[in-house]
């Protein structure tokens, strides 16, 4: 079921971030897990070029626009990885636990980086008092983050910004 008020939160946390860091660049994003699409639509009307890589492509069932390239790789993939490096604004819409791959990304940048995430740590967890959701967001070394509750269920939408530290 498509869920518009899960989308506008979404999109509502895209847009601010980007006017705080609208120092990035726009010319690539990247988005990591593209499901359904619905974030690939919100990139493309930002981004120079949107690199879209989703496992299943069947589920991007419509028209992309023309500054869409897809790929179809597991996210682990060194092509990915690769492309992480070097682009400054990422999409990790994943609903899974992917705070230790956000994390990741940001240790082997060569840019300024925003990452915007999606993390189903509630979800998947089976022992929901155990958690102590601050301390799982926090347990990074970010320049910021952000994160709330979606409006609709057990995940959480945010983004991380870790800025690059230029060697002299």
């Amino acid at each position: 079921m498509y869920d518009v008020n899960k989308n506008r939160q979404k999109w509502r946390i895209r847009h601010n971030a980007l006017s705080k860091y609208s120092y990035l660049s726009k010319d690539k994003i990247l988005e990591v897990f593209a499901g359904w699409g619905n974030m690939t639509k919100y990139w493309s009307q930002i981004a120079g070029q949107v690199i879209s890589n989703e496992k299943d492509l069947s589920k991007l069932g419509f028209v992309l626009p023309e500054n869409v390239k897809t790929l179809n790789l597991d996210y682990r993939d060194n092509h990915i990885i690769e492309l992480c490096k070097n682009i400054e604004i990422i999409d990790c819409d994943a609903f899974g636990l992917i705070m230790d791959y956000v994390k990741e990304l940001c240790e082997m940048s060569n840019t300024n980086k925003l990452i915007f995430f999606t993390d189903g740590i509630k979800k998947r967890s089976k022992v929901l008092k155990k958690i102590n959701i601050e301390k799982y967001f926090n347990n990074y070394n970010y320049d910021d983050i952000y994160y709330e509750q979606c409006t609709m269920g057990n995940v959480f939408y945010g983004y991380i910004f870790k800025r690059k530290i230029y060697e002299l």
